[in-house]
């Protein structure tokens, strides 16, 4: 069985900069990119020293809300070579939600004298739009091949358009990442889907 190891990324704890850097067998990935709402600059971020740079095989987000991805394009340029993995309706809202965070990062450069920001350009998002891959709900995506392959899943997780849980498998292995999660159903979308599995 594969062996699995979980790294918290959050540096300042509780909810905010949500993260998390996950090693199953020989894939090295991480669930969820965040910037912490509660914090400016760098220490905003996840504390990404934890991982060796150019190391990851893969980098999943469960949903658009900026404490789960506002972080991803400082991440993915130390990763170029990272797959991109999200469900195609947070594909099509992560961009935005990413111009925007640059937009109020330039102002609180210049209100708060916050020198780092902003922390990535509009360039680097429109590079990141293209690597990203957006997965349907409910479709196993395959990265690798045969007995080294790690199975990726999406579930509808009912938190906001898009928001996913996540299943992760590998070689006997499984790792279940909910995200936030809605089990009520709402006006504009339903709650969440519970798949029939027993994660490790």
């Amino acid at each position: 069985m594969a062996k699995i190891n979980i790294t918290d990324l959050n540096r300042q704890g509780g909810i905010g900069a949500n993260s998390h850097y996950i090693e199953i067998g020989q894939w090295k990935t991480v669930v969820d990119v965040g910037l912490h709402p509660k914090f400016a600059g760098n220490e905003a971020l996840p504390d990404f020293k934890k991982i060796p740079d150019d190391s990851l095989n893969i980098i999943l987000v469960t949903h658009a809300h900026l404490d789960h991805l506002g972080a991803l394009p400082a991440l993915a340029r130390r990763h170029p070579d990272a797959k991109i993995l999200m469900t195609s309706g947070t594909a099509t809202i992560a961009p935005r939600m990413l111009r925007n965070s640059v937009q109020v990062m330039k102002m609180q450069r210049s209100e708060l004298s916050i020198p780092e920001y902003p922390l990535y350009t509009n360039h680097e998002i429109e590079e990141l739009r293209q690597r990203i891959i957006g997965i349907e709900f409910l479709r196993p995506y395959l990265v690798g091949a045969g007995e080294d392959a790690l199975e990726v899943e999406f579930y509808p997780s009912g938190h906001i358009p898009g928001a996913a849980s996540i299943r992760l498998s590998h070689q006997g292995r499984t790792i279940l990442f909910t995200g936030d999660i809605q089990f009520e159903h709402q006006y504009i979308l339903d709650g969440a889907y519970t798949p029939n599995l027993q994660p490790d």
